[in-house]
C-alpha cells in the first residue's frame, strides 16, 4: 500500500514540474528552476504563488530523492 501511494505521489510530482515520467535529472531541475522563478515570492500575487512554490519544491524534493535512491 505504502508504494502504490509513493508511485502516486511520484506521478503527481511529474506533472506538477510538467515533465513526462522517467524525465532525466536534467530536464526534471531545468523544469524546477523555471517554475520556481516564475512562482517566486517576490514576483506580483505573492499569496496566489505562495502555494504554487511550495508544492513545485515538494515535487523536485521527491523526484530528487528518488533519483538519488537508483
Amino acid at each position: 500500500m505504502i508504494r502504490k501511494d509513493l508511485d502516486e505521489a511520484v506521478k503527481k510530482a511529474y506533472l506538477i514540474l510538467g515533465v513526462r515520467q522517467g524525465a532525466a535529472k536534467y530536464e526534471i531541475k531545468s523544469a524546477y528552476r523555471k517554475l520556481a522563478k516564475k512562482h517566486h515570492p517576490d514576483s506580483a500575487g505573492a499569496q496566489k504563488n505562495d502555494e504554487i512554490i511550495k508544492a513545485v519544491n515538494a515535487a523536485y524534493t521527491l523526484l530528487m530523492k528518488k533519483y538519488n535512491n537508483l
